[in-house]
């Protein structure tokens, strides 16, 4: 007598997160296909200008190993690299929660019903579409040409005036007077670089339930409650994202000391120098996002489906 086999398989079914992290590797595929053949061949060939001398031949160019020189050249020769180095994060530490405290209002505002809300939406969102280092420079040196040529002190109009008299009568102390004008006096450039996080937060307002303020309405709560309990913590996976964002932004903006160095030298073709600088900027930058990370995201909350 013959024995019949049924063969089962094994089917193996994933579990909910695991599709969950299947959707997100998707979606950050084309990411990932870009960096490979866009970003790691330039990657590449940085490390390798760093750590050599180009000789420049009738038809290309030949590498000749010399180390870690240019390294070397940049943290004991250079004075001027810890100083943009420290002076870039210096300008960042103010700019960005100004920016992440701007773009959170605007966005509050803007996700209110009001008559003519499509419009101030696009405003803010303006500078998203055009190049905004360049732009801006040249936006600012119209009106500093119009104003001289008018016969008035230049940035005057991007500027708060006697602001510094003032802070001086009260007493301040001259740190907080620095930065507190140098904030006002740059809120037309905070605001030029806000459109992004706007729209990050606009996009996360509008995923908040309105039974959850229609719960805290019940149990008497005001809107400062719902402000802390309920809108902030809903949004403060886009808060994390935003100050990623914005901490990358201002470190590779196009008025950043250290950016127009390296810019500068490869312009004049010292090409190894720049690439050696690059990397270290790469690796600095890295790290400090890497930490913030690290750190915010610890008090970000993830509702559960």
């Amino acid at each position: 007598m013959s024995k019949i086999y049924k063969k089962t398989k094994d089917k193996r079914t994933l579990s909910y997160e695991r599709k969950k992290s299947l959707y997100g590797y998707g979606f950050i595929f084309p990411w990932i296909i870009g960096f490979i053949l866009f970003f790691l061949r330039p990657l590449i060939s940085i490390v390798s200008f760093s750590v050599s001398k180009i000789n420049y031949l009738d038809i290309g160019y030949d590498l000749e190993y010399i180390g870690i020189a240019q390294y070397l050249r940049a943290f004991l020769e250079d004075p001027d690299t810890l100083r943009m180095m420290t002076q870039s994060f210096s300008d960042m530490i103010i700019d960005t929660p100004v920016i992440i405290i701007v773009s959170l209002c605007v966005a509050v505002i803007l996700n209110k019903k009001f008559i003519g809300r499509t419009v101030a939406r696009t405003i803010f969102f303006v500078p998203v579409i055009v190049a905004s280092g360049i732009v801006i420079s040249i936006l600012k040196g119209d009106i500093m040409s119009s104003t001289m040529l008018a016969g008035q002190k230049s940035s005057v109009l991007l500027q708060v005036s006697g602001l510094r008299g003032i802070m001086m009568e009260m007493g301040l102390p001259d740190q907080v007077i620095k930065i507190i004008t140098d904030t006002s006096n740059g809120i037309f450039d905070l605001l030029w670089k806000s459109g992004i996080q706007i729209l990050l937060f606009l996009a996360a307002l509008q995923t908040i339930s309105p039974s959850l303020y229609e719960a805290s309405a019940i149990e008497g709560a005001t809107e400062w409650d719902n402000f802390w309990k309920i809108m902030i913590p809903m949004v403060s996976p886009m808060i994390l994202i935003a100050l990623v964002y914005s901490i990358v932004d201002s470190f590779t903006d196009y008025n950043n000391l250290f950016m127009r160095k390296i810019t500068g030298l490869t312009t004049n073709l010292s090409i190894e120098y720049s690439s050696a600088l690059s990397l270290i900027y790469f690796v600095f930058v890295m790290i400090f996002v890497i930490v913030v990370y690290k750190i915010v995201s610890r008090f970000v909350f993830y509702s559960v489906d």
